[in-house]
């Protein structure tokens, strides 16, 4: 029974390892260019988002103004809360479809979450979201 348990628990370590090595750069440079957006929420700095989109990006039917006339005026309403993000990205050459689930807590509580859906594009080396649909 010992050596069942210890075979086992060495399966699910070369799993793991597998898991985490396979990983692509850049899907690694996804979820860092999407968590500079969340820090920059953080800080109540929507100019630190609006930097990550093309300049063509959209929300849903939203135009780019629009979209970043929402995040400056929504950003201010999560100040002084904690963003949590759930990223499950599929790269193919420049282009990644990225799921994206987003919590707010503030201090203990829950404040919600919201799933997103995003288009992302390399460009000159450096992701930009270039869509992003709300799923509901």
């Amino acid at each position: 029974m010992k050596k069942i348990a210890i075979g086992v628990a060495g399966f699910l370590a070369l799993a793991i390892l597998a898991v985490l090595l396979l990983r692509s750069s850049d899907e690694v440079k996804i979820e860092k260019t999407l968590r500079e957006c969340a820090d920059a929420a953080e800080r109540g700095d929507p100019e630190g988002i609006i930097r990550h989109l093309d300049p063509a990006c959209t929300l849903g039917e939203s135009d780019h103004a629009a979209f970043c006339a929402r995040i400056r005026r929504e950003i201010g309403q999560v100040r002084g809360t904690r963003i949590e993000l759930g990223i499950a990205a599929t790269v193919d050459r420049d282009e990644a479809t990225v799921s994206l689930e987003v919590g707010v807590r503030a201090a203990m509580r829950d404040l919600g979450r919201s799933g997103y859906g995003l288009k992302m594009r390399r460009f000159d080396g450096e992701w930009r979201i270039t869509r992003v649909d709300e799923v509901r």
